[in-house]
């Protein structure tokens, strides 16, 4: 079986050698592939006749390994990591080709004053100034980022309109979850069977020893299928487990272990990891969260129906995606495989309402 296995892989190899000999000009070199992690020297995709600029694109690329400091270590996070970039680079000249079809421009001070408006996200003008480092030409490449976005949404027309106060009530309703939480707790168990007294006692002595984690001790010796999770019950509430075990929980400080608890399904020992306090904003001081969600929920719809409009009145060629076909069908859907990165995350700003952060 291993000999017809490397026998097997002897006769493919032999085929592809032969296919690049076969389609390879007599007296030339077979072509050496590119690496994933090298610069592009292709063309990446074309609208309306107009390519991707190459030089850009080897550029943002270089700016999304840096911001990552380099931890894309496989061909498909790589592959995938470009995909996302020819996909922004074909939407960006979609937008400008399809401004500049309908007269649509954007002043110096409007990219300006988004910049600003971007800036102020930021807790430190320190983190603001990281940021613009991750884009290629730093603060060249950021305006010409925003300057794309703005123009994307005026050729949406993306309106900063109120949100009124029967919109906002009515998603205040329905994700009422989210803004009503009953206290609950977060605890751990070993659960052991009826007839194991004895066992569960000793047990009991190891989890109050601090050297040792109750955890380890669940994965060891508890019957429960929580067992491989260490005995984390998730989120216990009053009315989801045995009125022993909830009597017995709220007897505890966090980090403390129980004794032996008797409960319907077997004996247990309980430690308290954490009390949680129940959440009760009300629609007031939810409405400043609510609106921007709303109204982030309409420029996404808005931009989406652009975009959608845009790709019918151009003729697009995306060549990269083209050229990597084969490698995207194959990782499709695996651990690990494209579709992992899609895109990378930028320095996180704060929690501050703002204007959409441009990406590099």
């Amino acid at each position: 079986m291993q000999s017809s296995r490397i026998s097997q892989r002897a006769s493919l190899a032999c085929a592809i050698a032969v296919v690049v000999v076969a389609c390879t000009p007599r007296g030339a070199e077979p072509p050496t592939p590119l690496a994933a992690d090298e610069p592009e020297r292709e063309v990446i995709a074309t609208v309306d006749g107009e390519a991707v600029p190459l030089d850009r694109f080897n550029l943002l690329f270089a700016a999304r390994l840096r911001g990552t400091g380099h931890r894309l270590t496989t061909r498909a996070t790589y592959l995938e990591t470009k995909r996302a970039i020819a996909r922004d680079m074909v939407n960006e000249l979609l937008v400008r080709q399809g401004a500049k079809r309908r007269g649509v421009t954007v002043s110096a001070e409007e990219v300006t004053a988004r910049r600003t408006a971007l800036a102020a996200t930021f807790k430190t003008p320190e983190q603001f100034k990281q940021h613009v480092a991750n884009y290629p030409q730093q603060d060249v490449g950021l305006r010409r980022s925003l300057e794309t976005q703005l123009l994307e949404e005026k050729l949406a027309g993306v309106k900063d309109e109120p949100v009124s106060e029967e919109h906002a009530r009515i998603f205040y309703t329905r994700n009422n979850a989210r803004y009503q939480t009953p206290a609950y707790l977060t605890a751990e168990e070993i659960l052991f069977a009826r007839g194991a007294r004895a066992k569960a006692d000793e047990v009991a002595k190891l989890a109050r020893d601090p050297k040792l984690s109750f955890a380890a001790l669940a994965r060891t010796y508890s019957k429960s299928p929580r067992a491989r999770l260490g005995g984390d019950m998730g989120r216990v509430e009053e009315k989801s487990v045995d009125p022993a075990v909830w009597k017995a929980l709220r007897g505890l400080k966090p980090g403390e272990v129980s004794s032996v608890v008797e409960s319907a399904d077997g004996l247990r020992l309980l430690r308290l990891v954490r009390l949680n306090p129940a959440v009760n904003v009300s629609f007031e001081t939810a409405r400043p969260e609510i609106e921007r969600s709303l109204r982030a929920r309409r420029r996404s719809a808005a931009i989406a129906d652009l975009r959608a409009a845009l790709l019918k009145e151009a003729t697009v060629d995306n060549a990269f995606e083209r050229r990597h076909a084969e490698d995207f069908a194959l990782h499709k859907g695996t651990n690990g495989g494209l579709g992992e990165i899609a895109t990378l995350p930028a320095v996180s700003p704060s929690a501050k309402p703002s204007a959409p952060a441009a990406r590099p």
